[in-house]
């Protein structure tokens, strides 16, 4: 019988823990393992706490995000137009890294959680920074100068002849961005890993504080990447040539120094490799903290103490003698029964389910939008593209950031359990459906009617290539209404994660973490990206055929471009809402249930 912190009622909890473990994944006491642990961790040993990791993974996850969406999303007009790319192909390749990070997600989950967790994210964050690194090969390897792509007749101009081969460029292209992408997405562990290394060795009180650092630091990533881009994308994308004297930062197909991001983060991510991999398997005090928690009740103990999925805390300690040889055996034993009934208990549960697909139809529209709302700003409110960078950054960083951490700090002030966490999403995300129609202030009124003539409407497009029309008095009211709508989207965050570690046994949680992330990456961003790049390559009226692979879109209807982004903001929201009020019911029930029970209530057992 379970209450709703998922304590088992018969728990004996008198004077000493008596619940088994399984040896792969038991959760044992600090111990250095390795010549170099061995050396440096007498020197070092008061760095070794939550505190000073959370420091390192929360670098770990300024990075990281910094790249998959800050860096990505700014540079990604400039990349298109520099190595003649469709908003299609910027989709896919941002799909293919959902596609990558979702492969990696389970394997992580599932192997990395039986490993050194700190060695595991540290050779992560090492593939990751090459990653960034080969990201920037095809500027130096495909791109052919101002004087071979700009002329004074192709300049905002759609009647210049292509050259051959470009075709062939493009495909090398995309294949050099799948490699990269193939290495960046390993940098995902962390998301995994990191609260579940944290989770080892804090309280459930503090871990809600843990959680709000590491996901504040997902949403400060961006920030820095999109600050960072806003200081090298006016300048042009090769320091090395001046730009063509036609063109200026606010050109629509100005073309925008964005591979040098990707060196820094690159070059950060390596330095931060060494310290990471320096922390142990268990930090200092692990034990002690595990008994706590047994004690008070937090943990989830749905099995019986003779089945493989339990743990033993005690007996850990006596675990970690045993032969390195016959653990490897035990490692790489068929455990794929073992796998699929983890799987079946944690998707068993609808409220779980309903919270994750929750977060997969609110993550489509974030993924859709991060990806290409600095461009879709750029070409409606006629701005450079080093000034959008800036804004949405700055936006991103405090809506987001501060949504964070009032979720996380809201539930923890408030004392509240997993039925009224559940609660708070669902009201969070019934105030976030609203400012979806902040979408229709995008667009300057000179931007939105066109000429009805083919050759009207051509010229009329190179002239505002030239000149684009600005009006920042309602960019300004659409930044405030923007910022507002990240406040409340991130808002659930923490809670949203918390509601999924309350409801799942101790063991299962590394891969309840994963079922989420996957389910929201399937449902969400995978999908999400490409077709919102299709939709929009579909609403271009004048293309530019500088890039000679039907060239850059020179006007977009951007009437029809704010309703394709209202549209999929308020549909994804709302189903959102939907799977949340449903996650919530079932949790009540959930929790009504387990209370009818533990009172051995037999006339109302029928109910559940």
């Amino acid at each position: 019988v379970m209450n709703m912190d998922g304590t088992r009622e018969a728990l004996n909890v008198e004077g000493r823990v008596s619940a088994e473990v399984d040896l792969d994944v038991d959760v044992g006491d600090y111990a250095p393992e390795g010549f170099v642990e061995k050396s440096l961790h007498p020197r070092i040993r008061p760095l070794l706490s939550p505190p000073a990791f959370t420091v390192v993974v929360c670098l770990f996850g300024v990075l990281m995000s910094g790249v998959t969406t800050g860096l990505f999303s700014s540079s990604g007009g400039s990349v298109q137009r520099s190595l003649g790319l469709t908003a299609t192909d910027w989709g896919l390749i941002s799909t293919l890294f959902e596609v990558f990070a979702v492969g990696f997600t389970v394997i992580t989950a599932y192997y990395g959680g039986r490993s050194h967790l700190p060695r595991y994210l540290s050779l992560c964050l090492m593939i990751f920074s090459l990653g960034c690194v080969l990201f920037t090969a095809p500027h130096f390897a495909f791109y052919r100068g101002a004087g071979a792509r700009f002329s004074s007749f192709d300049i905002c101009s759609v009647t210049s002849v292509c050259s051959e081969g470009q075709n062939t460029q493009k495909t090398a292209t995309l294949l050099v961005f799948l490699a990269a992408q193939l290495c960046i997405a390993l940098g995902s562990a962390l998301w995994i890993l990191g609260p579940i290394y944290l989770d080892r060795h804090v309280c459930q009180s503090s871990m809600n504080l843990y959680l709000s650092c590491l996901y504040a630091s997902a949403a400060l990533g961006p920030a820095v990447g999109f600050l960072m881009n806003g200081a090298l994308l006016d300048r042009w994308v090769s320091p090395w040539e001046e730009a063509p004297s036609s063109l200026t930062p606010d050109s629509p197909i100005w073309t925008g120094n964005w591979w040098i991001g990707y060196l820094i983060f690159g070059a950060v991510g390596l330095v931060c490799v060494v310290p990471l991999s320096l922390f142990p398997r268990y930090l200092p005090g692990t034990v002690e903290v595990r008994k706590a928690k047994l004690k008070s009740r937090e943990l989830v103990m749905d099995h019986d103490a003779d089945q493989k999925t339990t743990m033993n805390v005690e007996s850990s300690a006596r675990d970690q003698e045993t032969p390195r040889g016959e653990k490897v055996r035990k490692f790489v034993a068929k455990d794929f029964k073992t796998f699929s009934m983890a799987c079946k208990d944690i998707l068993g549960s609808f409220m779980r389910v309903f919270t994750m697909l929750a977060h997969g139809t609110e993550n489509f529209a974030v993924s859709a939008l991060s990806t290409f709302l600095p461009q879709i700003i750029q070409a409606q409110f006629g701005i450079t593209p080093g000034l959008t960078s800036i804004i949405f950054g700055v936006t991103i960083v405090i809506g987001a950031v501060s949504g964070i951490a009032f979720g996380g700090w809201f539930v923890k002030w408030r004392n509240y359990d997993g039925v009224q966490t559940a609660r708070f999403c669902f009201i969070i995300a019934c105030v976030s459906l609203p400012l979806s129609f902040s979408f229709l202030l995008l667009g300057c009124p000179g931007n939105t009617v066109f000429p009805a003539e083919e050759d009207d409407l051509i010229l009329f497009a190179e002239d505002l290539c030239e000149s684009p029309n600005t009006c920042r008095r309602r960019l300004a009211l659409f930044i405030v209404l923007l910022f507002l709508l990240m406040f409340t989207t991130f808002s659930n965050n923490v809670p949203g994660s918390q509601v999924i570690l309350r409801s799942t046994e101790l063991k299962e949680r590394p891969l309840a973490m994963a079922l989420n992330s996957t389910i929201a990456r399937l449902t969400g961003s995978i999908p999400a990206p490409l077709l919102f790049g299709l939709g929009l390559d579909r609403l271009c009226l004048v293309h530019s055929s500088e890039t000679c692979n039907g060239g850059t879109c020179l006007l977009a209807d951007n009437t029809r471009v704010k309703y394709l982004a209202l549209i999929v903001s308020f549909v994804f929201k709302s189903a959102s809402a939907i799977f949340l009020l449903l996650a919530w019911r079932f949790y009540k029930k959930n929790q009504a249930c387990r209370q009818i029970a533990s009172t051995s209530d037999s006339s109302n057992a029928r109910l559940c």
